[in-house]
């Protein structure tokens, strides 16, 4: 009997976009469970015993359970038949690995509420108020929601940073320039970061310029900054997944 595949995600979500494209593109069958994390539905105690770090996404695959974004692109790939994500090459692999480092570098949630201005810091403060209210509660995930507050409390710190984000936007504007090079390098062979493979670090890279490109920040990779990053994202854009995945 084939073992059940769920997964917990929010459709906005950064990670959970990692988690769903990687599904996609392994052709995997998977039952999508929508949580909402507008309405705190990741504090909810039946998630906090599922995943402790209260975060989305997360895999359930019979009794496996996986809770990081990267971890679950990883372990679809190892699990189930359909196309390789991960190149057997070693040197193919340290590539696709640095290039993964490049986008896990960048403060994408930081980045992501510094753009929303007034409305992303009211967002943080009504989650930090809901967090102290459930530990205030001292129910059985006490411990979780402490920890969770603390997690909170310290991104309320950094969007109220005034340099944030000049200081994302050098990660960001850095982070581009070595795909730019990497594409560089294999412009001649392919469409992508290993030339005509498609692997894990474009999966990454899909969703971080589709985030980029949400957050009104496109013109830091354009044809006429990065033309090459701009010819990129259009063909990841061309794959069946990238709408599959409702990437956005």
């Amino acid at each position: 009997m084939a073992k059940e595949i769920r997964l917990y995600f929010a459709p906005k979500s950064f990670s959970s976009q990692i988690a769903r494209l990687a599904l996609v593109e392994k052709r995997v069958a998977f039952e999508a469970r929508v949580v909402d994390i507008y309405k705190e539905e990741n504090f909810a105690s039946w998630y906090a015993r599922l995943n402790p770090k209260l975060y989305v996404p997360t895999l359930l695959h019979g009794e496996r359970i996986v809770t990081d974004c990267h971890q679950i692109a990883r372990y679809v790939d190892r699990t189930f038949a359909g196309p390789k994500l991960v190149p057997e090459s070693p040197s193919d692999l340290k590539v696709m690995e640095s290039l993964i480092d490049l986008q896990t570098g960048i403060r994408e949630k930081e980045l992501t509420l510094s753009c929303a201005g007034s409305s992303g810091a009211d967002f943080v403060r009504k989650k930090v108020q809901r967090l102290r209210d459930l530990v205030g509660e001292e129910g059985e995930s006490v411990d979780v929601f402490k920890c969770k507050l603390k997690e909170w409390l310290a991104l309320q710190n950094a969007v109220a940073q005034p340099d944030l984000a000049e200081a994302i936007g050098s990660e960001v504007d850095s982070a581009l320039a070595g795909l730019a090079e990497q594409l560089t390098q294999v412009e001649d062979s392919g469409f992508y970061v290993l030339g005509s493979c498609y692997c894990l670090a474009d999966i990454v890279w899909t969703v971080l310029l589709a985030r980029l490109n949400r957050l009104g920040l496109s013109s830091k990779f354009d044809a006429s900054t990065h033309p090459l990053v701009s010819r990129y994202y259009a063909q990841l854009q061309k794959r069946a997944s990238f709408h599959q995945a409702e990437i956005s």
